[in-house]
């Protein structure tokens, strides 16, 4: 069973982040990001929801810039200038990363929000889901 759980980078210096592998950074620059500016506090709920329609085209074999071109299209929202702009190929690495991690020991999925509502959750229950769904796993090569 996987052991997952989100983390707040607020307060975290950076080399004491950077030295503990079982902490994983998911923020904006990095290529599991979310790609939607947050423009307040009222959008959060349909950034989050556009995150999960973002990772679920990617899962399906989408490209993330196209993927968040569409989403952002269908939600009116803004894709971020801070956003890392990752392949496919990028991003499913760093989801195989995080599986493998999780499987090994305990990790902790960071971003600025939590513990407000994030994007990392949905992260951690897609990584959760496919842990148990083996045809996924065959399917993305895990």
């Amino acid at each position: 069973m996987l052991s997952l759980s989100v983390g707040s980078l607020r307060g975290l210096r950076g080399v004491q982040f950077i030295n503990h592998p079982e902490n994983f950074r998911a923020d904006r620059g990095t290529v599991v990001g979310n790609p939607f500016d947050m423009e307040c506090e009222e959008r959060r709920d349909a950034v989050c929801e556009g995150f999960k329609r973002y990772l679920w085209r990617i899962h399906k074999g989408m490209e993330p810039v196209d993927a968040a071109r569409i989403v952002s299209n269908e939600l009116g929202l803004n894709i971020s200038d801070a956003w890392d702009r990752p392949t496919r190929q990028g991003f499913m690495d760093a989801i195989a990363y995080l599986w493998r991690s999780a499987k090994q020991q305990h990790v902790t999925a960071y971003c600025w929000c939590a513990p407000r509502r994030c994007h990392v959750e949905i992260l951690i229950e897609y990584v959760k889901w496919l842990d148990t769904n083996t045809d996924a796993q065959l399917e993305l090569s895990l």
